[in-house]
């Protein structure tokens, strides 16, 4: 029988390693692209350590209720944010949002985060006045399209309300060992279970998919 040369018989061995060796090397790369933000939050931002500070304005994910804006969220969460006007079944603007789809508070938790953002009447009015496409929604709300030239004093408008939807889902378990036992727990006009804590400004609603939404500082 003809036998290989010794360099023959290593050519299987060497594309094996050359090819862990590559997938490696990918994976570094992916896994340094997808991973979240190392972002500087502290254990404050963790939304269970809400908190009052010494000026009774409401500490919580790393924003401060009444002076924190969505330009300062943006510099925890990164720039993807969507800004949308509401008005009402009869068109008259109610809120301006900012909406963060897909966040991360440092690399243990992930969810979606809207700011609601304090604003006058008259301020209301004239974003709505300028603003462009119409767009309804099922409850019969309408969203409008903001103009460019409002986005800029949009993005400095202090934060009055924030709403957080963690994901994972939260099972009741886990929320009353983080927040503990509610002051109130109460059922909706809309027929929906909500615990109230009224230290930290803050009700956590269940829905019945069994998604918990934490609206704080309303």
């Amino acid at each position: 029988m003809t036998q290989l040369p010794a360099n023959k018989k290593r050519i299987p061995f060497f594309w094996g390693w050359l090819t862990l060796l590559l997938a490696a090397i990918v994976w570094s790369i992916s896994n340094y692209l997808v991973a979240p933000p190392s972002n500087n939050q502290t254990a404050d931002a963790l939304p269970w350590n809400a908190h009052m500070d010494e000026a009774n304005n409401l500490n919580v994910l790393g924003l401060t209720l009444g002076k924190s804006t969505t330009r300062d969220a943006m510099a925890l969460y990164g720039k993807e944010v969507e800004i949308k006007l509401f008005t009402d079944k009869e068109n008259q603007p109610v809120s301006i949002e900012s909406f963060f789809e897909d966040m991360y508070i440092g690399y243990s938790l992930r969810g979606r985060l809207i700011l609601t953002l304090a604003t006058d009447a008259d301020q209301l009015q004239s974003i709505f006045l300028r603003g462009g496409r119409v767009k309804s929604s099922e409850s019969g709300a309408h969203e409008i399209t903001i103009s460019g030239a409002d986005i800029g004093n949009i993005l400095d408008l202090p934060i009055r309300a924030l709403t957080y939807i963690p994901y994972p889902k939260l099972d009741e378990a886990t929320l009353t060992q983080r927040f503990g036992t509610p002051e109130e727990d109460t059922i909706g006009a809309d027929g929906l279970k909500r615990w109230h804590y009224p230290d930290k400004q803050l009700t956590i609603i269940f829905d019945d998919s069994g998604r918990k939404t934490l609206e704080f500082g309303e």
